[in-house]
């Protein structure tokens, strides 16, 4: 049975730790504005997040979703819905615009967890 405890939780964790490198360390600072100088590649939190999600997805269909797998399942997620928002507002990625519709976002997706808990 997947621990959607600790799934929550580092869900958590990741969202605010991406906002905190997104408002506190600009550019080169944070782990895609490293890529970015080292590989010349445009490279985001939703690149790193989705290819987590593709590497890790089918081995928790293969193995089960033990603890490891759902750590990096909800890294991947969280990564890919941080910059979800500035593509649905259309809005140039970081501003403060999408912070609010970034929260809510997140908001939405552990009320969903939440409720998908309660139901098992």
């Amino acid at each position: 049975m997947p621990n959607l405890n600790l799934f929550l939780t580092i869900f958590i964790i990741t969202a605010v730790l991406a906002r905190f490198s997104v408002f506190f360390w600009p550019g080169s600072f944070d782990i895609t504005g490293f890529l970015r100088k080292k590989t010349q590649w445009h490279i985001h939190h939703i690149h790193i997040g989705l290819l987590l999600i593709f590497v890790v997805l089918p081995l928790a269909f293969i193995k089960g979703f033990a603890n490891p797998i759902m750590i990096f399942l909800a890294i991947g997620l969280s990564l890919s819905l941080d910059e979800s928002a500035a593509w649905i507002t259309k809005s140039e990625y970081p501003r403060k615009k999408e912070f609010i519709e970034t929260v809510i976002l997140y908001f939405l997706f552990v009320l969903y967890v939440l409720i998908l808990k309660m139901l098992k």
